[in-house]
């Protein structure tokens, strides 16, 4: 398996950093993380102890999606080498996001590489990181 896995997000811009928040919080037991970028998200899966299937990657991108209420609205599907996620009702998604709840707005984004996690402790670990040289 990759080290690294992408999330193709079709059909609308700005799902990734809420699902790259989301899959995060399930990948953290695994040791991975996942990092939004324009269009996808990246799982990085480097220093996981454990390397999930691509059955079981689709489900955590699905149940990330349920929990942003979002996934009736969506349809996951793999090539073999990345995960897509094809919004088939963009403004569905885009109400259902903006009126997400009040974990949302507490989002921190790493100004270094676009990492997000509700959890400003976490966060700060995080950006430790970028100057330890890890």
């Amino acid at each position: 398996m990759r080290d690294v896995v992408y999330v193709v997000v079709v059909g609308f811009r700005g799902l990734e950093v809420p699902l790259a928040a989301r899959l995060t919080e399930r990948l953290v037991e695994l040791g991975g993380i996942a990092v939004p970028r324009e269009g996808s998200v990246a799982i990085d899966l480097s220093v996981s102890w454990s390397r999930p299937s691509q059955a079981a990657l689709l489900g955590l991108v699905r149940d990330a999606l349920g929990e942003l209420s979002v996934s009736e609205h969506c349809k996951v599907e793999s090539d073999g080498e990345r995960l897509r996620v094809v919004v088939l009702n963009p403004e569905e998604v885009r109400l259902a996001l903006s009126t997400a709840g009040p974990a949302d707005p507490g989002l921190h984004v790493c100004p270094h590489c676009g990492y997000a996690t509700p959890y400003g402790e976490l966060m700060r670990e995080h950006v430790k990181l970028h100057y330890v040289g890890l």
